[in-house]
């Protein structure tokens, strides 16, 4: 059964995505047109998005025929079996999938499906897993730069135990954290200054409203005479 899947805005201008695709085509028809080539890398570009649909959360799918057209395009009855066919080569050439048999049947992953798609809770996959050695290798010759998310599907296609899965799944939904020493800290949240203690003016004399000389509990104007306690006298 098909899934709902989400599409990233950004998918429609990855310059380098199409550029992969488009040289799989050219590698398959050599001798084709180049409109023939970028008509088929359109067609190929929204068969790659349902074909997102037919795998279950961990990129993994039956390579079915009969089943892909059925879930990706069952009314277009205009474009035999052979043209999805080679469209699923195409992606295998342009390491968008990876095809891989158990016991006869033949299977294929999502390369990067993780890059497309956020999986809150994955269904477990009743799908088998491509052997670890050949799979590890291929991903390591084809994706040595950008392989951190493939690796972690990677390990999701492993049979893990229960603790290793919830680590495993943390690592993809959540994102990298920096950890600071307590210098750092300080630095980064440096402590506030204290705020400066309030201190009153200078207090006037009511008659001349010249400024009073402090005595202590009184004050006293030097040309009225006058002397009052500070507390009967207003602060400038």
């Amino acid at each position: 059964m098909a899934r709902r899947r989400m599409i990233d805005p950004q998918f429609w201008s990855n310059k380098e995505f199409f550029l992969k695709l488009l040289g799989g085509v050219k590698q398959l028809f050599p001798t084709k047109s180049e409109r023939y080539c970028m008509q088929v890398c359109r067609n190929v570009r929204l068969f790659y998005i349902g074909l997102w649909g037919c795998a279950d959360d961990f990129g993994k799918f039956l390579y079915d025929l009969n089943k892909i057209i059925g879930e990706t395009a069952p009314f277009d009855t205009d474009l035999p079996k052979t043209y999805f066919k080679m469209m699923l080569k195409v992606l295998e050439i342009s390491k968008r999938i990876y095809v891989y048999e158990h016991e006869s049947v033949t299977y294929g992953v999502i390369l990067n499906f993780l890059e497309h798609q956020t999986i809150s809770h994955p269904t477990p996959s009743k799908l088998p897993n491509p052997n670890f050695e050949n799979f590890s290798r291929f991903i390591q010759e084809h994706f040595p730069n950008d392989s951190e998310k493939t690796l972690l599907q990677e390990k999701l296609t492993k049979k893990l135990t229960k603790k290793e899965e919830v680590e495993v799944k943390r690592e993809i939904e959540e994102p990298k954290r920096t950890f600071l020493s307590p210098s750092q800290s300080q630095n980064q949240n440096p402590t506030p200054p204290p705020k400066p203690k309030y201190e009153p003016g200078p207090q006037f004399c009511p008659a001349c409203k010249k400024p009073m000389a402090d005595e202590g509990d009184k004050v006293f104007c030097t040309e009225c005479g006058i002397r009052k306690s500070k507390r009967e006298v207003k602060h400038g």
